[in-house]
């Protein structure tokens, strides 16, 4: 009964019942390997662009790179996280000693 739709019943329309749909969110992953047949820096601006597109949807997205995996999160920091890493992709740890 509680999920009977009364106003529409009320207006003598035919009995309408509510429908609720529980979508669960699937973490997506922005993966090194998917993008084998792109040149280097190519498929880490191919990359940098999905990393800015989930964001932008509000999407829970984690990056794996060949030596490194950020785990799916989302927000500004890890949108940093993510691009900082691609951009730094390929290079030396800094030495601070």
């Amino acid at each position: 009964m509680s999920r009977v739709h009364w106003p529409a019943s009320s207006r003598g329309a035919e009995l309408q019942v509510k429908h609720f749909v529980d979508s669960v969110a699937q973490d997506e992953w922005i993966r090194w390997d998917n993008y084998k047949v792109l040149p280097l820096e190519r498929r880490l601006q191919h990359m940098a662009f999905l990393v800015m597109a989930a964001e932008s949807t509000g999407a829970m997205y984690g990056l794996e790179l060949p030596d490194r995996q950020l785990e799916p999160a989302r927000g500004d920091a890890h949108k940093h996280r993510c691009l900082v890493a691609l951009g730094s992709h390929g290079l030396p740890e800094p030495d601070y000693a």
